[in-house]
C-alpha cells in the first residue's frame, strides 16, 4: 500500500487476486507518532502529509509470483466512494478506482521479477514511465499489460513451456469461474494497449510454431501462444521493439485480429526499429484495415497486419462528456477525393470510441464528419508524434452532429487563421482555414516536448480547444 518500503525475494502462491498489489492512495493523513492512531484518507493535498501514488518506490525486486490471477499489478486503490461491505468483519472500504503511479523525480527500475501461470497477467503496470529488467514471464494468458511509458529490457517471456499442461487451458473455459480470472483466447507475450512500450532485448521463448488448439465441450478454439497481440486503449502512442528475438520462430509473431469494444483500434501502431519482427528494418505495424494501407505497404492475412513505411500520429478528441464515447465518422481521402472511410456506430456501453491515427504524409488528407460537440461548445484536441515540430496532415471537419454550429463557426483556440488551403499546407505552426465551401480544415503542429518519456517513444504533443463561435 505504500512505495517507500523494501520488498525483495518474496514469493506469493495461489492468489485468486493478484499476487503483489500496490495499490497506491492518493492522499493519506497518518499519525506518525509510536502508537498512534494509523492513517485515513482524505480529499486533498491540503489535509494530506502522506501521498503514497506519487512517493518512489525504495526497493521492489527479486519477487515471484505463480498461480495467481494476475502476478504483480500496480493499479486500482481504494480512493473512492465509502461503500457497506457485507462482512461483518469489514470496516472502512471504499470503492476501487484507477491508480497511475507516478512517482515524483523518479524512473523506477523493477529488477528480476518472475511471472508463472498467472491465468489473466503476470504484470499489469498503469502509470508513468517505469523499466522491469532482467525479468521472466512465462505460461500467462498475458505476460505484460502496459497502459504507458513501461520498458521491458534484458528480459524473456515464454509462451508454453514444459510447465504448461494441456489440460490447464481447461480452467479458462471453466463458466463456474468468473469470467475476471480467466484467459479464454490466444496466450500473449505482450499486449498492444494505450502504449508506449518498448522491448529492449527481449527473447520469446516456446511461442509454438504450429497453431494450438483446445477442444471445448462444444468448439474448438484456437489458443496459440502470440508474442505480441492487440487490444482496446482509451489512448494511443507508437510502441517500440528493438532487438527481439524469437526460438523458435512463432506461427504469428503479431496478431492483430483479436475481436475488442473500441472501434478505434484500427489506430494502433508499433515502430520495429530494427526488423527483428518483421525483416523490414524502421517499419511500422499495423492493424490490416484500409486506412492503414498506404503506398508501399505489405499485407499480412494470417497475422491480420499491414507492415508499412511511413511515419504515424494520433489524434484524440474529448468532448468534455464521456472520454470514452467521442462520436465522430473519419474518411481519409487523397487529392481526388477518395478513400477509406469509417462510419462509426454511436457509443454506447462497451462501444468505445476517442481517437483516430493520422499517417503523416502530404499526400493525404483526413475527413471528420458528425462531430459530437460537448455542452459548452468546445472539443479538447490532443496531437502526438515523433519529434516537436511535427505537422498533422491536413484535417477537416465537414460537419458537426448535435449542436447548430455551421464548421464555418469553428474556430482552433490560438491557432493562426490563413487565407487558402495552400497557405495551410505550407504551415509550420497550428492553423485553420474556412475553404470556400464553409469547411473546417486545420493541421497541428507536435509544439510540446512529452516530459518523463523514453528516448524511443513519441516525444511531441499537441493539446488545444476546438470551440464554436
Amino acid at each position: 500500500s505504500h512505495p517507500d518500503n523494501d520488498i525483495r525475494h518474496n514469493i506469493a502462491v495461489g492468489s485468486e487476486g493478484s499476487g503483489f498489489w500496490m495499490a497506491f492512495r492518493t492522499y493519506l493523513a497518518c499519525d506518525e507518532q509510536p502508537g498512534g492512531s494509523g492513517c485515513i484518507v482524505v480529499d486533498n493535498q491540503q489535509q494530506a502529509n502522506v501521498f503514497p501514488r506519487f512517493t518512489q518506490t525504495l526497493h521492489f525486486s527479486d519477487n515471484i509470483a505463480m498461480s495467481t490471477v494476475t502476478g504483480i499489478t500496480w493499479d486500482g486503490a481504494p480512493d473512492g466512494l465509502a461503500i457497506n461491505n457485507s462482512d461483518s468483519k469489514a470496516s472502512g472500504d471504499f470503492a476501487l478506482v484507477n491508480a497511475h503511479y507516478a512517482p515524483l523525480g523518479q524512473i523506477p527500475t523493477f529488477g528480476n521479477l518472475h511471472v508463472y501461470k498467472s491465468a489473466r497477467a503476470g504484470i499489469y503496470f498503469r502509470g508513468e514511465q517505469c523499466r522491469f529488467t532482467q525479468s521472466i514471464f512465462a505460461d500467462s494468458g498475458t505476460g505484460a499489460f502496459f497502459a504507458y511509458n513501461q520498458i521491458i529490457k534484458d528480459s524473456i517471456m515464454v509462451g508454453l513451456s514444459d510447465n504448461h499442461d494441456y489440460e490447464e487451458f481447461g480452467y479458462h473455459f471453466d463458466n463456474s469461474i468468473s469470467t475476471h480470472r480467466r484467459h479464454p483466447r490466444k496466450f500473449e507475450g505482450i499486449r498492444v494497449y494505450d502504449g508506449p512500450w518498448v522491448l529492449d532485448n527481449v527473447h520469446f521463448a516456446e511461442y509454438d510454431s504450429d497453431q494450438v488448439f483446445f477442444q471445448t465441450s462444444s468448439n474448438m478454439i484456437e489458443m496459440t501462444p502470440t508474442p505480441i497481440t492487440l487490444t482496446g486503449g482509451a489512448e494511443r502512442f507508437v510502441n517500440v521493439a528493438k532487438r527481439v528475438t524469437f526460438e523458435p520462430n512463432p506461427y504469428r509473431r503479431v496478431f492483430h485480429g483479436l475481436p475488442n469494444n473500441w472501434q478505434d483500434s484500427y489506430s494502433a501502431a508499433t515502430f520495429d526499429l530494427y526488423g527483428d519482427i518483421t525483416g523490414n528494418p524502421g517499419s511500422i505495424i499495423r492493424p490490416k484495415d484500409e486506412m492503414n494501407n498506404f503506398d508501399g505497404c505489405t499485407g499480412y492475412e494470417k497475422e491480420k497486419i499491414y507492415v508499412c513505411n511511413y511515419a504515424v500520429g494520433h489524434v484524440r478528441l474529448n468532448n468534455f462528456l464521456v472520454s470514452n464515447a467521442q462520436n465522430f465518422d473519419v474518411a481519409r481521402l487523397d487529392a481526388s477525393g477518395n478513400g477509406p472511410s469509417l462510419d462509426h456506430q454511436p457509443s454506447g456501453i462497451g462501444n468505445y470510441l476517442n481517437k483516430f491515427s493520422v499517417i503523416i504524409s502530404d499526400l493525404i488528407f483526413y475527413q471528420l464528419s458528425n462531430v459530437v460537440f460537448g455542452n459548452n461548445n468546445n472539443i479538447q484536441v490532443k496531437f502526438s508524434s515523433d519529434a516537436v515540430g511535427d505537422m498533422s496532415p491536413i484535417i477537416e471537419i465537414q460537419s458537426v452532429a448535435n449542436i447548430f454550429c455551421p464548421p464555418s463557426s469553428l474556430r482552433l483556440l490560438n491557432a493562426v487563421q490563413l487565407n487558402s488551403i495552400a497557405e495551410l499546407r505550407a504551415a509550420t505552426q497550428t492553423s485553420f482555414f474556412i475553404t470556400i465551401d464553409g469547411r473546417f480544415a486545420f493541421r497541428l503542429e507536435a509544439d510540446m516536448q512529452r516530459v518523463n518519456i523514453s528516448p524511443e517513444a513519441p516525444q511531441a504533443m499537441y493539446t488545444g480547444i476546438l470551440q464554436c463561435e
